[in-house]
């Protein structure tokens, strides 16, 4: 571009590139459609985080230990490593809204996360929801305090686009060391669809709420 100013724009010809070939559409483009009408349907305002997060982050919502990817040359310590989930992202960004006196949030994502080595990235998509305060229930029902039931039904209605052969809810005992370490123990449950996990959603666990200083309950 620099060169480009020095050399002088009005020196360029006015004619466009020629292109041959195609676009193709991502294949998981219309899976990614139905999930955001979805959420946007039910009330939920899409929103976007950083891809990176704090060490400390890193350790708490990795799915699985030691598969996070610090940067080469970080931007400061608060941002060294790419997420491993984007569940820090949301928790940042609900906080943003309740401290500056916005207190019925819903909010979801669609995004990347990350996991590997620095000589190997692996990214896989990824899903967040994050609530809190109060939730609308339409003209005909009072409102009432968002819950685990909301968010339960959410991740249902979602689930439920899909062509699935099963899918099912299971909690565990708080003492099974199955949870997430950031998951109310006894306000959480796990998502299975065709023998596999796809999500783990609840409460936020009261540690957490108390580090990041949010008073009210967030799903």
């Amino acid at each position: 571009e620099e060169v480009a100013r020095v050399y002088g724009y009005n020196r360029f010809a006015n004619t466009l590139p020629g292109f041959a070939g195609r676009v193709n559409e991502l294949a998981t483009a219309r899976k990614d459609a139905i999930v955001r009408q979805t959420l946007l349907g039910l009330g939920w305002n899409e929103a976007l985080s950083g891809t990176f997060c704090s060490a400390t982050d890193a350790v708490t919502f990795a799915p699985q230990p030691d598969l996070a990817v610090p940067m080469g040359n970080p931007l400061n310590e608060e941002a060294g490593l790419l997420r491993p989930s984007l569940v820090p992202g949301m928790l940042t960004m609900i906080a943003h809204n309740l401290n500056r006196n916005v207190s019925d949030v819903q909010l979801f994502e669609r995004g990347t996360a990350f996991s590997g080595s620095t000589e190997r990235v692996e990214e896989r998509p990824a899903l967040s929801l994050g609530a809190s305060g109060v939730v609308w229930s339409g003209p005909e029902l009072s409102d009432h305090a968002f819950d685990f039931y909301d968010l339960k039904g959410a991740v249902e209605e979602i689930l439920e686009k899909f062509a699935l052969r099963s899918f099912y809810f299971d909690t565990f005992a708080a003492d099974a060391g199955i949870t997430p370490v950031w998951l109310h123990p006894g306000r959480s449950a796990r998502a299975v669809a065709d023998g596999l996990t796809v999500a783990w959603f609840g409460q936020l666990h009261p540690t957490q709420a108390q580090q990041r200083k949010l008073r009210q309950s967030v799903y």
